[in-house]
């Protein structure tokens, strides 16, 4: 069992001072941005659904990924005490037979060794840590920071449909099966707060035009977690990004006319591009590449 009398112990502290954190960002926005009313709102569906998860894994599944997930990473992280050298290898990637045959009783035993596995529990040692080996606090602190990505992608959805204020909170924040399988240990966790991440940042840069630094390093980063753990839904966001790009640019068209006929040989345009740019990016993406992830 890997819920302990430390999770009785740690959770209610945790979820005071999360939300005491995320009830002084509230405070700070929502009279410059009164979306921010459904802030807190949305954190605690998606704390609850990370503490929903934890407990029906352990005690109706009796274990399966969100455990196993918990196990790697609390097994990575107590490496550390046993040999620092070992773990910097196994943070840097290094998933061979030698390295995992250090693991011992005291540290306990990885349950996973997939590589996308593996890179998904070693994301999560900083939290284990943080969240002092506690199952559920390790869930609700990734739930947490995931849902910053969440977040921005309903900022966004407002701007553009500021008439479906409450449509959106709902459809973004509060679906039971999204807030419960997107909220705990779990690869879709992550994968849902970068999908929010690259699609606020690629309007920001792309459409709106504003180059900063900061967006490109968004789009980066959310581009190569989305890689790194599902790549097909990357490869799902560029086509759709480039004639979503494509449609913003023909918006500039004046002419009525020319923009009905050019509206076909954007989108379609688009769309090549998109293949066009996947393709190539194979010898870049090796295992992921997309005759390879369509195999």
């Amino acid at each position: 069992m890997v819920l302990t009398i430390f999770d009785l112990i740690l959770t209610p502290i945790y979820l005071l001072i999360i939300f005491f954190i995320s009830g002084y960002v509230q405070e700070k926005h929502v009279r410059k941005n009164p979306l921010y009313k459904w802030y807190t709102k949305g954190l605690f569906a998606k704390l609850g659904g990370a503490i929903a998860l934890c407990l029906i894994y352990q005690f109706y599944y009796t274990g399966g990924d969100t455990v196993n997930y918990f196990l790697t990473s609390k097994a990575f992280s107590n490496m550390m005490w046993k040999d620092i050298g070992v773990f910097f290898e196994i943070m840097g990637g290094d998933n061979s037979a030698e390295i995992r045959s250090h693991f011992d009783n005291d540290t306990g035993y990885p349950e996973f060794s997939g590589k996308v596995e593996v890179y998904v529990s070693r994301l999560l040692v900083p939290l284990v840590f943080l969240g002092a080996h506690s199952f559920i606090v390790t869930a609700m602190l990734l739930a947490w920071i995931c849902y910053t990505g969440v977040w921005r992608l309903f900022l966004l959805f407002n701007e553009q449909f500021p008439t479906l204020q409450k449509e959106l909170s709902i459809s973004m924040l509060f679906i039971p099966s999204v807030v419960f399988w997107g909220s705990g240990l779990l690869k879709d966790t992550i994968t849902l707060s970068a999908i929010g991440w690259y699609t606020y940042y690629f309007y920001r840069f792309f459409i709106q035009k504003k180059y900063r630094f900061s967006g490109a390093t968004y789009i980066l980063l959310s581009s190569y977690l989305l890689i790194s753990i599902k790549a097909y839904i990357f490869f799902a966001l560029i086509p759709g990004s480039i004639v979503w790009l494509s449609n913003e640019r023909l918006r500039n068209v004046r002419n009525k006319i020319m923009r009905v006929t050019l509206g076909p040989f954007f989108i379609v345009g688009g769309i090549a591009m998109g293949v066009f740019i996947l393709t190539k990016m194979g010898d870049v993406l090796g295992v992921y590449a997309i005759d390879k992830v369509l195999d």
